[in-house]
């Protein structure tokens, strides 16, 4: 599993980031299930941390790309955010390199 894209955009005048995750099963085998979370601000997450935000993506097939985008109802103030993406946080999908699961810093500013 790999992240292929992560970005953000913010609407500082609805008050909302919305983050854009592309997740692509780079493997030779079906992931049926794992977590996907977001960590809006945080220095360094690691495997098995919980996110900000997560969601649940299924059944994504070799060579599948699914979005796993996210809508936060605030946006950073006065500082950038430092935002990861970590993938399979619960190890549910069985990889041959675990060590590239987490995506980031991705540096989000205020409007």
């Amino acid at each position: 599993l790999e992240v292929t894209y992560f970005d953000a955009y913010v609407d500082g005048d609805a008050g909302q980031t919305l983050f854009l995750v592309d997740v692509t099963n780079t493997g030779g085998a079906n992931a049926e299930i794992f977590f996907v979370d977001l960590f809006i601000d945080d220095y360094q997450p690691q495997i098995g941390d919980d996110g900000d935000e997560a969601t649940i993506l299924e059944n994504l097939g070799p060579g599948q790309t699914e979005y796993a985008d996210f809508t936060v109802n605030e946006v950073p103030d006065y500082w950038e955010w430092w935002s990861y993406v970590i993938l399979d946080t619960s190890q549910d999908v069985t990889e041959s390199n675990e060590n590239d699961n987490i995506t980031g810093p991705l540096e989000v500013w205020p409007p």
